[in-house]
């Protein structure tokens, strides 16, 4: 997906900038590829649910995948082996990442509401 707020895309950019400028070349260029253009507007309202995470990661590890094969001029590689492989890595990859930015067991921001959702009442004693 990679539909980051304006904000967090100027922040992200920012940082990257700092990266290259400090002498971390690599980790700056690899941020600026990743964040990529302001892809939606501040305040598009826009659904993105786990399942959704948990897929886009599934397809960018599969990629990574290919990278790996190449690499190592694999002629005849077991997809099987390598989608289970792959399919561990999704839950860890987005666990640790979850986890550096502070964000493990919270819902995403654009995490649909799902039918009989409670929503938050105001001024209502618990």
């Amino acid at each position: 997906m990679t539909n980051l707020k304006e904000k967090t895309h100027v922040v992200m950019v920012m940082q990257a900038n700092e990266a290259k400028e400090l002498g971390f070349e690599k980790l700056g260029d690899v941020v600026l590829n990743a964040v990529g253009p302001i892809t939606r507007e501040e305040n598009e309202l826009q659904s993105y649910a786990y399942t959704e995470l948990e897929e886009d990661t599934y397809k960018k590890l599969w990629k990574i995948a290919m990278e790996v094969i190449s690499y190592h001029d694999v002629e005849f590689p077991d997809i099987q082996n390598i989608d289970d492989a792959v399919s561990e890595l999704v839950d860890t990859v987005i666990a640790q990442v979850e986890e550096s930015i502070g964000a493990k067991d919270k819902l995403g921001k654009f995490e649909p509401k799902v039918p009989g959702q409670q929503l938050q009442v105001f001024g209502q004693n618990e």
